[in-house]
């Protein structure tokens, strides 16, 4: 499958589609991103030999570090904020309602990770305690 895409890079491999981030260094979200990934997940949708696709970002700095902040000062023209959210929820929708097995191949530092997830676990647990103790007496 022949395509001019910049920011995602597509390899089909049998019944397998590994779909790849190449926005570098940290595979920010843009418009041009969202267009392709639209395009690329519309493709895969209808594809009889695709089986299942992995989502994955190049690199080992993050999988995807969100929005690209250098667009902010297109986002300011009336109208663009939302037409650029419509786009995003649209081809992010299409990975989410594949009708496939989609995996996302997540490669961040696991260290950076599971610290982030248990600190926000250690601050539910104590609100909830908090809270728990707040209502009982």
């Amino acid at each position: 499958m022949a395509t001019d895409w910049r920011m995602i890079y597509l390899e089909k491999d049998g019944p397998l589609a590994i779909v790849m981030l190449t926005n570098p260094p940290l595979n920010v979200l843009h418009p041009q991103m969202a267009a392709e990934l639209d395009a690329c997940f519309t493709s895969l949708a209808t594809d009889p030999e695709v089986v299942v696709a992995i989502v994955t970002g190049q690199g080992e700095r993050a999988f995807c570090a969100g929005f690209d902040i250098k667009e902010f000062p297109n986002l300011m023209a009336p109208g663009e904020a939302e037409r650029l959210t419509r786009a995003l929820h649209a081809s992010l929708g299409k990975i989410a309602h594949l009708g496939k097995p989609t995996i996302a191949a997540v490669n961040v530092h696991l260290f950076s990770l599971l610290k982030s997830m248990y600190s926000r676990i250690f601050w539910i647990w104590i609100r909830l305690r908090l809270l728990r103790t707040i209502v009982i007496f």
